[in-house]
């Protein structure tokens, strides 16, 4: 199972969701966990996917070596959100060992 990790900006972005939506958005997020490349995800190169809910996308990397998923964004399929989420690729074990630093959550 791989352990996820999210953003600190994933709290403030599921709180503007309707309820409806960040619950269901929370469940796949969850997901993830266990599938992290799911039939409806699309690869956006590197470690990056995308996988849509309703009218809202969750952008995330796969950090198959470290078993990690991290999910970067949330938004409305409207909205141009792809560009504001780059994960770059990283060697070794680095994402585990920064992850404590940058105050991101792992649920």
């Amino acid at each position: 199972m791989y352990r996820l990790y999210l953003h600190p900006n994933i709290e403030k972005q599921l709180a503007r969701i309707p309820k409806g939506y960040a619950e269901r958005l929370a469940i796949v997020m969850r997901s993830l966990r266990e599938d992290p490349r799911p039939v409806q995800s699309k690869h956006l190169g590197q470690e990056m996917y995308r996988v849509r809910e309703g009218e809202y996308r969750i952008v995330y990397a796969v950090f198959d070596k470290e078993q990690v998923v991290f999910v970067g964004k949330i938004g409305r399929r409207s909205e141009k959100i792809l560009g504001l989420c780059k994960i770059e690729t990283v060697p070794g074990n680095f994402i585990t060992s920064i992850i404590p630093y940058l105050g991101i959550m792992e649920v």
